[in-house]
């Protein structure tokens, strides 16, 4: 009964995983665009980080830690 369950989970992880990257592998226009995201949520969350790090320091927040 539990070889059964495992396999289920197996296949389905499979399937999906697969569907997923390789939809992403023949759509050119999908993977630029899911990647041009990923990039602008990055800067963004460069930018933030950058920004709020001086404020934490100044606080005394995050005094052990070195900031470059």
């Amino acid at each position: 009964m539990t070889v059964w369950f495992y396999l289920d989970i197996f296949c389905g992880f499979v399937t999906g995983f697969w569907g997923a990257i390789g939809a992403l592998f023949f759509k050119t226009k999908w993977r630029q665009k899911i990647l041009a995201f990923a990039e602008a949520a990055v800067d963004k969350i460069h930018v933030r980080m950058v920004t709020i790090a001086p404020k934490m320091k100044r606080r005394n927040i995050i005094d052990h830690y070195e900031c470059n």
